[in-house]
């Protein structure tokens, strides 16, 4: 994935995410899904093929509002010092789903640790919510999202 962020100020920032995820279905799970929207095609009313019952998410792209309330150091050993900020994000986006998009969105907090003027690493624990398919059912997933980010200021 891929984050842009601007900043207007020590405290504020928006942003767009990006995400792209690798999910695929092995040969045997694809003959099962197969198997099973071919079931559902001749009796929608009661299927009866055993099928995982699944949506993979594929991409993501969401804005994002991000609050930087506390900025600190750190002092590593007498060795170096770190700075961090601790900051809360909220957003909202669209997620591409095996079954099409739909729209999603997410709130959570992380840290930020500075490595030098430049370089900076994240960690970030979300939310995120959005609706998966599933031949004519839906389900709302509720998500917890952890992340390690590494950045690059401009």
């Amino acid at each position: 994935g891929m984050n842009l962020n601007y900043h207007f100020n020590p405290s504020w920032s928006v942003g767009v995410k990006y995400n792209y995820s690798f999910n695929d279905l092995t040969p045997e799970g694809k003959a099962m899904a197969d198997a099973a929207e071919e079931d559902y095609a001749k009796n929608p009313g009661k299927p009866s093929a055993k099928y995982a019952a699944l949506d993979y998410q594929k991409s993501e792209i969401m804005g994002l509002v991000n609050w930087y309330p506390f900025y600190g150091k750190m002092n590593l050993l007498d060795k170096a010092v770190a700075h961090f900020d601790f900051y809360f994000l909220g957003g909202a986006g669209q997620v591409t789903l095996l079954s099409g998009p739909t729209s999603t969105y997410t709130g959570g907090a992380g840290v930020g640790f500075w490595v030098n003027n430049h370089f900076s690493t994240r960690m970030e624990m979300r939310y995120q919510n959005y609706t998966s398919k599933y031949f004519n059912a839906e389900k709302d997933m509720d998500l917890a999202v952890a992340s390690v980010q590494m950045g690059w200021l401009l």
